[in-house]
């Protein structure tokens, strides 16, 4: 990894981070989230991204 890339890495993370929050307290929707995320993943081509597995666990088993 670049010098460079790992810039970009941290500037994409460091911007998400209070879009993030305000997700978790209910100030903007999974859709403004999804929206700005993609906005800052095409400024910054973050690397690991591609990487992140994002998996809704379900905390509620199905009973059987």
């Amino acid at each position: 990894m670049t010098q460079e890339q790992l810039q970009a890495e941290m500037a994409y993370h460091a911007s998400l981070a209070p879009f993030t929050c305000l997700l978790k307290d209910g100030v903007i929707s999974a859709e403004d989230y999804a929206k700005i995320k993609t906005i800052l993943t095409n400024k910054y081509h973050p690397i690991f991204v591609g990487y992140m597995l994002q998996v809704e666990l379900d905390n509620n088993p199905v009973q059987r």
